[in-house]
């Protein structure tokens, strides 16, 4: 998840942590296993590692805090180690990894680097492990001027592509629910 200061625009937070919510009560009654990195500033956090406690989660949700730079590629990372990690315990594991953002990365990992260019160079490290699926939620605002960046990663990813404005909660349950079926 994208927690950087441009998501605190427009109410995207809060339609996102609806999103999220919806998630995890969905995972609750599966059984399914969910965590959540989040990246703003210069870093990328796992704060909820994977499991289905969602008293929890729901907690970490309403206290998430927003602003900052948006360091793309270490949550790229960081949700691919996620995964990864979650495959060396469990190898018939399916993970799907989610990202929620606008794809606005300007905070590079390596000093000097083109944030943009360097996230985009990940995505298409991170993808090129078959069992891991992507799908991108691009919450960036049509009208106006925009970037299209989020789409552009999802390219990068092979990602599937969706709009946050297009999906309620309950769709994007079921769409992550058709690549953990699949």
């Amino acid at each position: 998840v994208d927690a950087s200061g441009s998501m605190g625009a427009r109410q995207r937070m809060v339609a996102t942590k609806g999103a999220i919510q919806s998630l995890l009560l969905d995972s609750y009654r599966m059984r399914d296993k969910v965590a959540m990195v989040t990246f703003r500033q210069q870093e990328a956090h796992l704060v909820l590692p994977p499991g289905n406690s969602i008293v929890y989660a729901s907690r970490l949700l309403a206290e998430l805090p927003t602003g900052g730079r948006t360091p793309l590629a270490k949550g790229l990372l960081k949700g691919y180690e996620t995964a990864r990690n979650c495959l060396l315990r469990n190898q018939a594991g399916r993970p799907v990894i989610m990202i929620i953002t606008d794809g606005r990365a300007n905070a590079p990992a390596a000093p000097g680097a083109a944030p943009v260019d360097e996230a985009f160079a990940c995505a298409r490290n991170v993808c090129r492990d078959e069992r891991i699926s992507w799908i991108v939620i691009d919450t960036e605002a049509q009208g106006g001027m925009t970037f299209g960046l989020a789409q552009q990663l999802s390219e990068r990813l092979g990602a599937h592509y969706f709009r946050i404005d297009d999906l309620r909660a309950e769709e994007l349950t079921s769409i992550a629910k058709e690549f953990i079926d699949a």
